[in-house]
């Protein structure tokens, strides 16, 4: 994992450490980089009634990454990524400024169940 930052205010962390359903029904993210060089993702999900952006993990080729594990408010994440090479993933449903470079993040929808949801990347 390269680097990482978080934006968490406190009433999420208040509602992740201290509500104890919080961490019994989880939602478990992973994101999977079939490209064929390393990718560098960014998260924005709901967490209590706070929207956070966590960024940049960095994934190897052909490798799976866990990078995040809450009780998601609603079912969708917002993800962009990108490759030293170019390549951006992104198609605008939702864009947020990170380090000075407007950003555009995909919607995905972890569907209604709580669970596990990955995340691929070509």
């Amino acid at each position: 994992m390269g680097i990482y930052k978080a934006a968490v205010g406190p009433e999420s962390i208040k509602e992740f450490f201290f509500n104890p359903l919080s961490k019994i029904f989880t939602d478990d993210i992973y994101v999977t980089n079939n490209y064929s060089k390393n990718i560098f993702v960014a998260i924005h999900f709901k967490l209590g009634e706070d929207w956070i952006t966590n960024y940049w993990f960095e994934i190897s080729p052909e490798k799976t990454a866990f990078i995040l594990s809450v009780r998601l408010n609603n079912r969708y994440v917002y993800c962009h990524a990108f490759s030293l090479d170019g390549t951006i993933w992104g198609k605008g449903d939702y864009t947020e400024s990170i380090d000075s470079k407007s950003r555009e993040f995909t919607r995905f929808d972890t569907g209604s169940t709580r669970g596990k949801y990955t995340i691929n990347y070509h």
